[in-house]
Parts: structure tokens; sequence; C-alpha cells
């Protein structure tokens, strides 16, 4: 009987912490370069981790713009790094002093709650105000 009670008490301790354990921390993503490229700006963002792969998409968001289209790569010390291809007369367009979020799908609130977003647990980060200088970095 005491060991059936050890058994119950060591599953419900596992159940109550597996959350906890197995949850994903919030890794932070940093803008590395902006450069032109021809008819495209790359706009580089880094991580200390490589980028989740799975069934959503990371979106780039500036001010009340979207960007979608984006590759993928790691280095060697498994750091994470995605370009998003921003079209030059839509970085051209965008204002100075937006706010920048990079999200891993679409999140089901609009850009205005995007910070708050960012400080909670949900894959929403925060990377600062653009400014037409970042295309100098």
């Amino acid at each position: 009987m005491k060991r059936i009670s050890v058994l119950i008490l060591g599953i419900t301790l596992v159940l109550s912490f597996s959350g906890k354990a197995f949850a994903q921390e919030k890794i932070v993503k940093s803008i590395a370069t902006v450069k032109a490229d021809g008819e495209f700006i790359d706009f580089t963002l880094t991580s200390p981790k490589p980028f989740i792969f799975g069934n959503n998409r990371y979106i780039l968001h500036i001010g009340k713009t979207d960007f979608y289209r984006n590759k993928q790569s790691f280095d060697h010390d498994r750091r994470g790094s995605m370009t998003f291809f921003i079209p030059v007369a839509d970085f051209n367009a965008l204002q100075d002093s937006a706010a920048i979020y990079l999200t891993y799908g679409q999140p089901s609130t609009d850009n205005n709650d995007l910070e708050e977003l960012s400080k909670a647990d949900v894959p929403v980060w925060s990377l600062g105000k653009f400014s037409k200088t970042l295309l100098s970095k």
C-alpha cells in the first residue's frame, strides 16, 4: 500500500511540473543587419538559438505593415538567423519610430496590442523602433 501511495504522489508531482519542464523559453531576437540587395532590403534577425520550424510562419511587423517572405538558417554554433525580404518601395514607405515586432504565426489581435503580447509568454518579440538609418547597419 505504501508503494502505491508513493507512486501516486510521484505521478502527481511529475504531471504538475511537466508543463514548466517542457515549455520553450522565450529567446531574445535582435536585428543584425539591414542591407540593400537589388529590389529588396534584406532585414536580418538573429537569435542565440535556431528559430522554430513548424506549422506557423514568422511575420515581421513594422508599424501597420506585415512582411512574410523570409529565409531561415543557422550557423555551426546553433545560433539562428532569419532574413526578411522587404521590397525597396515598401521599405521607403515605412514610418520612422514605428514599432518592430516578430511573431510566430498571426496573433489574434491588431498590431496595437503586440507590445503587451511581447511581455507575455507568447511568440511575440519586440525588436525596437524602425528608422531608415537601420539600412546602414
